[in-house]
């Protein structure tokens, strides 16, 4: 068996809850690596690594890992590991390319066309979600017009409120 060595990041062991979390093992000098879930994780085989649900309402789950020998099919517990759960972070919504709160120029606002919710770089889940209603507010001295809508396709109603929007507003 080659030597072989262990990094690990204690404050960031955690999985989210309504999130498939990949979870991958190695039992090294064992023919087959073999993780199980507890306190309400249910691991799911895929491939070379499991999919891990929170099935409980728990704030840490624990993943055990185990190693096997085919030949005498002989098993053994090398570790349990304990993740703290949480959920998921809030997306942020970006108007277009504009994230919430960022100043725009009238060109960016003009080519807007469509709402996104997402998380930006610093946060590496695969998530995806969708606009499934809005509502455009536009307010300042003397100002305050809204419009809504369903999806994330912005309005002809709600295009010609951005373009008539002032800075300051």
């Amino acid at each position: 068996m080659q030597p072989s060595g262990t990094v690990s990041l204690p404050q960031m062991n955690v999985m989210y809850r309504s999130y498939d979390n990949i979870v991958q093992g190695v039992a090294s000098g064992y023919e087959e690596t073999i993780l199980q879930g507890g306190n309400g994780l249910q691991l799911t085989r895929s491939g070379n690594q499991y999919i891990g649900r929170i099935t409980g309402t728990s704030r840490d789950v624990t993943v055990t890992i185990s190693g096997r020998n085919k030949n005498n099919g002989k098993s053994q517990q090398l570790g349990v590991f304990k993740f703290r759960v949480s959920n998921l972070p809030k997306p942020m919504a970006f108007l277009g390319t504009i994230e919430n709160g960022a100043k725009a120029t009238p060109a960016d606002i003009k080519a807007v066309r469509q709402l996104f919710v997402r998380y930006g770089s610093e946060i590496p889940l695969n998530v995806t979600f969708a606009v499934k209603s809005w509502d455009l507010t536009v307010s300042g001295p003397g100002v305050y017009k809204t419009e809504g809508g369903n999806g994330a396709v912005l309005s002809t109603q709600a295009k010609n409120l951005l373009n008539q929007v002032k800075p300051g507003t």
